[in-house]
């Protein structure tokens, strides 16, 4: 018999919103990357490419409001974000 041990994530809505952060991330990461095509970044990308990394910052609070993030990983992936964020206001 096999067991298994019930985790936040391994809920259902944990899965879910696990799956909708990672599409998510992997979103922004593509508009990220769109910027390094051109030399100066043109701002209507430099704005999508905010607003998708917002979307996942929005989405790591709301998991860690749920309980369905455990506080420390939460608190790192937002500080990423933030980070992210904070370097595209610098181009």
């Amino acid at each position: 018999m096999r067991m298994t041990f019930m985790t936040p994530t391994a809920k259902p809505a944990g899965r879910r919103s696990s799956k909708r952060i990672a599409h998510s991330a992997a979103t922004a990461r593509t508009k990220v990357l769109q910027l390094a095509k051109k030399a100066p970044p043109p701002a209507r990308r430099v704005t999508k490419a905010r607003k998708a990394i917002g979307t996942v910052a929005a989405l790591i609070a709301r998991a860690k409001t749920k309980g369905q993030m455990a506080a420390g990983p939460a608190d790192a992936l937002a500080a990423l974000a933030t980070a992210a964020s904070r370097e595209l206001d610098a181009l």
